[in-house]
């Protein structure tokens, strides 16, 4: 059985035999990774989207060609679909998440967006605004906007092809959200 850990001596929580009372949960990035890894295995495998750790958290980095069209913040149809299941597995962990937004070295002066900081940020929380409508609750969630100034190299790195530019992150937090008063 799985031991208590109360201080020797004590039989706090402790069952005879000294099995445990409770099961102790497994850390929340271990739980997230088993998750992410399970339900979005499809998308893993197809390189739809890559699953890394680094010091800050879990990342879910979604390659430019499957989230958003050159010089575009509104997520194209195969990237709401893709958005859609992320934001299924989500609701069901308890982590922070941030949307990162990011872009090539391309400058960019249109209408709509004046540079690349503008139209980060604007892919940044076009997908907070899609997880919200999709069920996320917003105290959960964070954007930022990166433009070209912090990329996001993908599995090879900097010798990457046009199309496996990094247009998108999804990061889970280490920390875990503020539960909910209903």
């Amino acid at each position: 059985g799985v031991r208590s850990a109360s201080p020797p001596g004590s039989d706090a929580g402790v069952l005879p035999g000294g099995d445990a009372l409770l099961t102790p949960e497994p850390p929340p990035q271990l739980h997230a990774r088993e998750t992410i890894e399970r339900e979005l295995r499809e998308d893993l495998a197809a390189e739809r989207l890559e699953l890394v750790e680094d010091r800050r958290g879990l990342v879910l980095a979604v390659p430019e060609a499957f989230s958003f069209e050159t010089g575009r913040a509104d997520l194209s149809g195969a990237a709401a679909g893709l958005m859609g299941r992320v934001a299924g597995v989500l609701e069901t962990l308890p982590n922070a998440v941030r949307i990162e937004g990011h872009t090539d070295n391309t400058p960019i002066h249109t209408p709509r967006f004046t540079s690349n900081w503008d139209l980060s940020t604007a892919r940044a929380t076009e997908v907070v605004a899609f997880f919200i409508d999709s069920g996320l609750m917003p105290d959960r969630l964070s954007a930022a906007g990166y433009s070209e100034y912090h990329p996001r190299a993908g599995k090879l790195g900097d010798q990457r092809r046009e199309d496996q530019k990094i247009g998108q992150v999804v990061r889970l937090k280490r920390r875990v959200a503020p539960a909910r008063v209903q």
